[in-house]
């Protein structure tokens, strides 16, 4: 059977519609939020940078390494609740929003969808019963007692062809005979099973019922008969008529609305049968008062005549969502029900998706963080221990490197020596040609050195204009290296001189007492007329010009 309620089938469409766009709706948002965050990290590597300039020169003084993957750490976490909070916000949102948009409009339409498909099959099957019952024919047959059997299987057999029906029939009350388009079907008996249906009508005292039972006349095929008195201009009973519509196709039509919207469809009975389901071993069977779950709400199911009744109950660990509605032209309730377990499942599919985009966009968020974190790490490392005029190592990296090179010579019997410079008449250069130029003179110093020097030495900005060189070379290499960059100095640079000053570690010597001998070494060559190179060996100073 098919609607003949277009307006129904658009408005439950129509409800479908607002529904997937609310889905994707609120997935889109997701995205968006995600994207916003994976733009919003360049900024914050950005403003890590600006941020960390200066602070990280004293980092590596006093904080270790692993403070870095803390840091990496602390973002991940900050990430990681981001996600899951957008995703589970999103999640939580989808499912209310689904929750109200089922209750307020897909069951309702759903339900008037059915409400209205069934009126349109059967109220013209009841108005055939009611003209039947009010047609002067049949009343003016019955009353004569019976009259010709032709007359009234014709007049039956014309309603059936004419309308279709399954079954045709008028039951006499004088002669209890039961008459179809065929003839004479049985004499009905209150002591028959199948005829009781005839005898409980009558005593309801109703103009009119609906009965689901097997048609014997059909084959036993189970039928929807609709059963109207037959009385006289006096209001004496005549018998019973009325018409029968085969109860598949109302079965048929349960299952193709079931299978296209997902809910479990039924009507019920006045007294909570069930009249009409996709089971057909359920149709005038099961009661909705003795099924498992669904008895908990049954009495409101059937109380509720007025209104549509909207609950729950739980039904094998399901939680089961139902709304009812009454059909008085028929006396019968339209059930529409479903699993919200089962219509979460879609919303937990899409989660599961966000989930797993939100993950490969957190890797991506994460490995470029650091890759960022490592970038300016390595950038800051370097600034701490570098100076920033000349571009040759300060005293925070000499205080690295002095200890280890020490610690290496008592363990290998190597050897160590500083050669601490001092640039002669760099004040004087500073008054007279200002700090521009005196910066050139120390730039120009420190590439001249770094060029002298070998690949394991370290060239140091002492402080000012005085330069050290830490090398793990003897007397003899410490000297060379001095008497080189002297030489090359000169033929740079006339206006400054160079004094050195040369020690030598013994056994016993620390950082601080080397650079002690370093700079009595320096010392002794600037009182000496500078421009000389002064070596302090075993307490013993020797001068070299």
């Amino acid at each position: 059977m098919k609607s003949r309620d277009p307006w129904s089938n658009r408005r439950v469409t129509a409800a479908k519609s607002r529904m997937w766009r609310l889905f994707i709706v609120s997935f889109t948002a997701s995205g968006l939020i995600l994207t916003l965050l994976s733009v919003c990290c360049f900024p914050l590597s950005i403003a890590w940078e600006s941020l960390a300039v200066y602070a990280l020169r004293d980092y590596y003084s006093h904080m270790h390494i692993n403070s870095k993957w803390r840091l990496i750490g602390i973002l991940s976490l900050i990430l990681l609740t981001a996600f899951s909070a957008i995703i589970l916000i999103d999640f939580i949102s989808t499912r209310n929003s689904m929750k109200v948009e089922i209750v307020r409009s897909s069951l309702p339409l759903l339900q008037e969808n059915i409400y209205s498909t069934i009126l349109s099959d059967l109220l013209p099957s009841m108005n055939t019963a009611s003209m039947m019952a009010n047609d002067s024919f049949l009343v003016n047959w019955e009353e004569g007692e019976g009259g010709d059997i032709s007359e009234i299987t014709e007049y039956l057999n014309r309603i059936q062809k004419k309308y279709g029906f399954n079954s045709v029939f008028f039951v006499s009350e004088s002669s209890k005979r039961y008459y179809y388009p065929d003839g004479i079907n049985k004499i009905i008996s209150p002591l028959n099973d199948h005829d009781i249906w005839y005898f409980n009508f009558l005593d309801t005292g109703k103009e009119f019922e609906l009965d689901v039972d097997t048609d014997e006349a059909a084959g036993d095929k189970l039928t929807i008969f609709i059963n109207y008195r037959l009385e006289n201009s006096e209001g004496e009973l005549l018998g019973v008529t009325g018409v029968g519509v085969e109860k598949k196709g109302f079965s048929e039509f349960l299952s193709l609305q079931q299978n296209l919207f997902g809910k479990m469809i039924f009507l019920v009975d006045s007294q909570g049968v069930i009249q009409a389901h996709s089971d057909l071993e359920s149709v005038e069977q099961a009661d909705i008062h003795e099924i498992d779950g669904l008895k908990s709400v049954a009495d409101k199911i059937l109380s509720s005549r007025m209104d549509p009744y909207t609950g729950t109950y739980n039904s094998d660990g399901k939680k089961i969502v139902l709304m009812s509605r009454y059909i008085p032209e028929i006396d019968w309730f339209v059930v529409v029900e479903y699993d919200e377990n089962e219509a979460m499942s879609g919303i937990q599919r899409r989660m599961a998706q966000s989930l797993v985009i939100s993950l490969l966009a957190f890797a991506l968020i994460l490995l470029f963080s650091i890759l960022t974190v490592n970038r300016y790490d390595s950038r800051m490392e370097t600034m701490a221990i570098t100076d920033a005029l000349t571009g040759v190592a300060n005293r925070r990296a000499l205080d690295a490197a002095l200890p280890r090179m020490l610690y290496r010579r008592s363990r290998q019997e190597g050897n160590v020596s500083l050669i601490l410079i001092d640039l002669d008449h760099f004040k004087s250069v500073n008054d007279k040609f200002g700090h521009l130029v005196g910066d050139e003179v120390l730039k120009s110093f420190s590439r001249t050195a770094s060029r002298e020097i070998r690949q394991d030495d370290l060239l140091v900005r002492w402080g000012g204009d005085e330069f050290l060189i830490v090398s793990e070379s003897g007397i003899e290499g410490a000297l060379r290296v001095a008497d080189e960059i002297r030489k090359r100095h000169a033929g740079i640079e006339s206006r400054v001189t160079l004094s050195m000053g040369i020690a030598v570690a013994d056994d016993n010597d620390i950082p601080e007492s080397l650079l002690k001998k370093a700079d009595q070494a320096l010392y002794e060559a600037k009182e000496g007329g500078r421009d000389k190179t002064v070596v302090l060996r075993a307490g013993e100073v020797t001068q070299k010009e």
